[in-house]
C-alpha cells in the first residue's frame, strides 16, 4: 500500500511531469476503491505477465523444454 505513492512519484519524475504530493485517504470510499483495484486486480495480472509470459519466454531461449517449464511453473 505504501509503494504506490513512491512508484507514482518515480514514474512522474521519469516521464518529466510535475509530481504532486500523493496521499491515500483510507476514509474516502474513492481512495479505498483505487487501492483495492491496484492491489487486488492489477497484481495478479502483472504476475501472470511477468512470470508466465516473460519468464517462460526466457526459459525457452535458454533451452528449457515446454514440459519442464509447465511442470516447474505449475
Amino acid at each position: 500500500m505504501f509503494g504506490v505513492p513512491i512508484v507514482t512519484h518515480w514514474l512522474t519524475h521519469v516521464t518529466g511531469g510535475h509530481s504532486q504530493q500523493v496521499r491515500i485517504d483510507l476514509n474516502d470510499a474513492h481512495s479505498v476503491a483505487i487501492v483495492i483495484f491496484l492491489f487486488v486486480v492489477t497484481t495478479p495480472v502483472s504476475e501472470e505477465i511477468l512470470y508466465r509470459g516473460l519468464l517462460v519466454a526466457w526459459l525457452r531461449r535458454h533451452g528449457w523444454k515446454d514440459f519442464t517449464i509447465c511442470y516447474w511453473a505449475a
